[in-house]
Order: structure tokens, then C-alpha cells, then sequence
């Protein structure tokens, strides 16, 4: 099978784990991703908006990703795997579907945490698994009839019997977003650093 690789998010964060992608050695992926990542290593270009917003830009998006779709087909790609959830994967899966190339969309937060951007997560995902995935690829279980296959997001599990008690440091990791519970924080790390139950 055939795979394209796609991400149009221009976060730094995801552009690094896209990055490291491209080093796969495998002869049955390529890699298709926004203007940042156009013309290097043969990335196919599959958008050009600069944010994950209904603008301008997206309908520039929509002769891309119909061209893109087309090109693909012609090339023998049998799956389109969407690594980021983004406005401009939409016309680009509408016209893979349409061509019938099996897509795949990777969805990070299946159920939008608070902040400005959840309304627009929440559609992405109605409009997805209604009407476009074949599969997804999540972080945690998820009802729904399409096929899906979980991984961790971090790679590993966590271990949380084990502390060092003379230890006083303590990570936060995320955005700084109230929905992240930095107000818990404080109590967390109390919590923690208690010796444990025998």
C-alpha cells in the first residue's frame, strides 16, 4: 500500500514530529505538507494557510488539495494519512474520497478541550467521522464505528508509584490554558510528594 503523509499544521511542535517522520525508510511513503515544508526533501505542497482559520487562504486550499488528490491518484496512492487535524484537509480528503483513496485522520482531541479553538475541533470532528474517515488513529479509546487503531501520545506509560521524596522539582507540560488545571497544581505536587501508602 501506498501512503501520503500529510500535515498542514504550521505548529512548531507538529512540524518537528513531521520532521522526523520524513526520515522513515520506506518506499511506500511520501509526504505532503503547508508551504512552510514546500520544497524540501520532495514534499508534495498540500496547503498554503498560515493558521488553522477559515480564511483567504482557504480557498487557495481548495484547488490544491483538488490537484493534489488528482496527482496522487495518478501516482497510485492508495491511503491519505491526515497527521494533523486542519481546515485544509478538508477539500483535499473530499476530493481523495471522491476518487476513492482510503483516508485516515489522526484526531488529538476527540473531545475539544475549553479555549477559542474548540466550536471549530468539534465540527472537524463531526464532519470527519460522518462523512470522510475510513480510520482514525487516536490517543485514547473513542465510540464510533469506524475502524481505529490507539497509541499512546507520549510513547510510554507513566509510573506514578515510584517518587524520589528529596526530589523538589515538578514539570508542568502544555499550553498555558485554563482548561490545563494549572490551578490544581500547587496540590498536585503536595500530593506527590507524600510519602506513599504501605
Amino acid at each position: 500500500m501506498n501512503i501520503v503523509v500529510i500535515n498542514n499544521s504550521t505548529n512548531p511542535d507538529m512540524a518537528i514530529y513531521f520532521e522526523a517522520k520524513k526520515y522513515i525508510d520506506s518506499k511506500a511513503l511520501i509526504f505532503a505538507a503547508n508551504s512552510f515544508f514546500w520544497g524540501k526533501d520532495q514534499v508534495h505542497l498540500s496547503s498554503i494557510s498560515p493558521k488553522n482559520k477559515l480564511t483567504w487562504h482557504f480557498f487557495i486550499d481548495c484547488l490544491i488539495g483538488l490537484f493534489l488528490a488528482i496527482k496522487l491518484k495518478l501516482r497510485g496512492i492508495d491511503c491519505l494519512l491526515f497527521d494533523t487535524a486542519h481546515i485544509s484537509n478538508i477539500p483535499l480528503a473530499c476530493a481523495a474520497k471522491f476518487l476513492r483513496l482510503k483516508l485516515v485522520f489522526t484526531i488529538h482531541d476527540w473531545n475539544p478541550h475549553e479555549g477559542s479553538m474548540a466550536g471549530a475541533t468539534r465540527l472537524y470532528n463531526r464532519v470527519v467521522k460522518n462523512f470522510l474517515a475510513d480510520h482514525f488513529v487516536v490517543f485514547s479509546p473513542i465510540d464510533t464505528d469506524v475502524p481505529t487503531s490507539i497509541l499512546k501520545l507520549s510513547g510510554f506509560k507513566s509510573n506514578f508509584q515510584k517518587s524520589n521524596a528529596s526530589n523538589q522539582s515538578f514539570l508542568f507540560f502544555g499550553r498555558i490554558e485554563p482548561y490545563k488545571g494549572l490551578h490544581n497544581l500547587v496540590h498536585i505536587a503536595e500530593k506527590v510528594q507524600r510519602p506513599a501508602l504501605s
